[in-house]
Protein backbone atom coordinates (compact mmCIF):
# COMPACT_ATOMS: atom_id res chain seq x y z
CA UNK A 1 0.00 0.00 0.00
CA UNK A 2 2.69 2.49 0.59
CA UNK A 3 4.45 1.76 -2.80
CA UNK A 4 1.27 2.56 -4.64
CA UNK A 5 0.97 5.66 -2.03
CA UNK A 6 4.85 6.52 -3.03
CA UNK A 7 3.97 6.05 -6.64
CA UNK A 8 0.70 8.05 -6.78
CA UNK A 9 2.90 10.81 -4.96
CA UNK A 10 5.86 10.64 -7.59
CA UNK A 11 3.26 10.89 -10.66
CA UNK A 12 1.30 13.96 -9.16
CA UNK A 13 5.54 15.59 -8.25
CA UNK A 14 5.97 15.04 -12.13
CA UNK A 15 2.56 16.43 -12.81
CA UNK A 16 2.93 19.62 -10.92
CA UNK A 17 6.19 19.90 -12.42
CA UNK A 18 5.04 19.54 -16.05
CA UNK A 19 1.86 22.04 -15.19
CA UNK A 20 4.85 24.21 -13.60
CA UNK A 21 7.04 23.91 -16.93
CA UNK A 22 4.01 24.42 -18.92
CA UNK A 23 2.83 27.55 -17.00
CA UNK A 24 6.41 29.14 -17.04
CA UNK A 25 6.74 28.42 -21.18
CA UNK A 26 3.00 30.27 -21.45
CA UNK A 27 4.48 32.81 -19.19
CA UNK A 28 7.32 33.21 -21.49
CA UNK A 29 5.37 33.33 -24.46
CA UNK A 30 3.17 36.30 -23.13
CA UNK A 31 6.07 38.32 -22.44
CA UNK A 32 7.33 37.42 -25.52
CA UNK A 33 4.21 38.81 -27.46
CA UNK A 34 4.03 41.58 -25.09
CA UNK A 35 7.43 42.81 -26.37
CA UNK A 36 6.57 42.27 -30.05
CA UNK A 37 2.93 44.24 -29.33
CA UNK A 38 5.04 46.87 -27.75
CA UNK A 39 7.91 47.01 -30.51
CA UNK A 40 5.31 46.58 -33.69
CA UNK A 41 2.93 49.58 -32.10
CA UNK A 42 6.42 51.80 -31.78
CA UNK A 43 7.10 50.79 -35.30
CA UNK A 44 3.56 51.69 -36.48
CA UNK A 45 3.58 54.99 -34.54
CA UNK A 46 6.67 55.84 -36.39
CA UNK A 47 5.06 54.44 -39.92
CA UNK A 48 2.37 56.86 -38.91
CA UNK A 49 3.95 60.14 -38.58
CA UNK A 50 6.09 59.31 -41.65
CA UNK A 51 2.71 58.67 -43.30
CA UNK A 52 1.54 62.10 -41.85
CA UNK A 53 4.31 63.84 -43.26
CA UNK A 54 4.71 62.04 -46.94
CA UNK A 55 1.12 62.72 -47.31
CA UNK A 56 1.66 66.88 -46.13
CA UNK A 57 4.71 66.99 -48.67
CA UNK A 58 2.56 65.32 -51.12
CA UNK A 59 0.02 67.38 -50.93
CA UNK A 60 2.06 70.52 -51.14
CA UNK A 61 3.85 68.85 -54.10
CA UNK A 62 0.24 68.63 -56.06
CA UNK A 63 -0.70 72.24 -55.18
CA UNK A 64 2.27 73.43 -56.38
CA UNK A 65 1.81 70.99 -59.69
CA UNK A 66 -1.67 72.85 -60.05
CA UNK A 67 -0.42 76.15 -59.48
CA UNK A 68 2.07 75.65 -62.41
CA UNK A 69 -0.60 74.00 -64.41
CA UNK A 70 -2.78 77.10 -64.06
CA UNK A 71 -0.03 79.37 -64.79
CA UNK A 72 0.77 77.24 -67.97
CA UNK A 73 -3.36 77.22 -68.95
CA UNK A 74 -3.84 81.37 -68.19
CA UNK A 75 -0.52 81.68 -70.28
CA UNK A 76 -2.13 79.92 -72.93
CA UNK A 77 -5.50 81.45 -73.22
CA UNK A 78 -3.73 84.58 -72.57
CA UNK A 79 -1.93 84.27 -75.24
CA UNK A 80 -4.39 82.30 -77.57
CA UNK A 81 -8.05 83.83 -76.84
CA UNK A 82 -10.89 81.32 -77.32
CA UNK A 83 -13.54 82.83 -79.72
CA UNK A 84 -17.24 83.57 -77.81
CA UNK A 85 -20.43 81.80 -78.46
CA UNK A 86 -22.02 85.37 -80.50
CA UNK A 87 -21.01 85.34 -84.39
CA UNK A 88 -20.15 89.41 -83.61
CA UNK A 89 -17.91 88.65 -80.69
CA UNK A 90 -17.06 85.23 -82.31
CA UNK A 91 -15.41 87.31 -85.66
CA UNK A 92 -14.14 90.27 -83.04
CA UNK A 93 -12.32 87.48 -81.25
CA UNK A 94 -11.12 85.59 -84.60
CA UNK A 95 -9.92 89.22 -86.18
CA UNK A 96 -7.98 89.82 -82.34
CA UNK A 97 -6.69 86.23 -82.87
CA UNK A 98 -5.26 87.00 -86.24
CA UNK A 99 -4.03 90.41 -85.22
CA UNK A 100 -1.87 88.57 -82.39
CA UNK A 101 -0.75 85.92 -84.44
CA UNK A 102 0.67 88.30 -87.20
CA UNK A 103 2.01 90.60 -84.59
CA UNK A 104 3.98 87.27 -83.05
CA UNK A 105 4.97 86.73 -86.50
CA UNK A 106 6.04 90.39 -87.54
CA UNK A 107 8.06 90.70 -84.52
CA UNK A 108 10.31 87.50 -85.42
CA UNK A 109 10.47 87.50 -89.15
CA UNK A 110 12.84 84.48 -89.07
CA UNK A 111 10.64 82.12 -87.35
CA UNK A 112 8.48 80.30 -89.66
CA UNK A 113 4.31 80.90 -89.37
CA UNK A 114 3.79 77.63 -87.21
CA UNK A 115 5.99 79.04 -84.31
CA UNK A 116 3.03 80.00 -82.53
CA UNK A 117 1.60 76.49 -82.94
CA UNK A 118 4.27 74.92 -82.59
CA UNK A 119 4.58 76.80 -79.11
CA UNK A 120 0.94 75.66 -78.33
CA UNK A 121 1.99 72.06 -78.82
CA UNK A 122 4.93 72.24 -76.53
CA UNK A 123 2.75 74.02 -73.86
CA UNK A 124 0.40 71.27 -74.78
CA UNK A 125 2.84 68.47 -73.76
CA UNK A 126 4.30 70.50 -70.66
CA UNK A 127 0.39 70.73 -69.58
CA UNK A 128 0.48 66.38 -70.11
CA UNK A 129 3.75 66.64 -68.42
CA UNK A 130 2.72 68.36 -65.43
CA UNK A 131 -0.31 66.37 -65.80
CA UNK A 132 1.50 62.73 -65.73
CA UNK A 133 3.69 64.61 -62.55
CA UNK A 134 0.24 65.57 -60.74
CA UNK A 135 -0.94 61.88 -61.15
CA UNK A 136 2.05 60.31 -59.41
CA UNK A 137 1.92 62.31 -56.37
CA UNK A 138 -1.58 61.51 -56.06
CA UNK A 139 -1.31 57.86 -56.67
CA UNK A 140 1.94 57.71 -53.75
CA UNK A 141 -0.16 59.84 -51.03
CA UNK A 142 -3.53 57.52 -52.00
CA UNK A 143 -0.76 54.16 -51.06
CA UNK A 144 0.02 56.21 -48.08
CA UNK A 145 -3.49 57.03 -46.75
CA UNK A 146 -3.96 52.97 -47.87
CA UNK A 147 -0.74 52.12 -45.74
CA UNK A 148 -2.67 52.47 -42.03
CA UNK A 149 -5.17 50.42 -42.61
CA UNK A 150 -2.90 47.42 -43.73
CA UNK A 151 -0.56 48.51 -40.51
CA UNK A 152 -3.80 47.71 -38.69
CA UNK A 153 -4.69 45.01 -39.96
CA UNK A 154 -1.43 43.05 -39.88
CA UNK A 155 -1.42 44.23 -35.95
CA UNK A 156 -4.90 42.48 -35.48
Amino acid sequence: KTTRLETEVDELTTQVRVVEASNQDLKDQLESALEDKVFLQTDYDDMEKTHELSSERLRSEILELKSELFAVQSKISTACPRPMSSSAVQNEAEVARESFLSSLIDENPFRPSLSLEIDMEENDKHIRILQDEMREPGDRLQAEEDRPADLEAQLV
